[in-house]
């Protein structure tokens, strides 16, 4: 398992979620 790669998706896809939102 690669923790460092999950980790740095992590963060993209919450402040992607938030624009989303921010958008809607």
């Amino acid at each position: 398992m690669h923790t460092s790669v999950g980790l740095n998706h992590n963060k993209p896809t919450k402040m992607r979620l938030v624009m989303m939102k921010t958008a809607l």
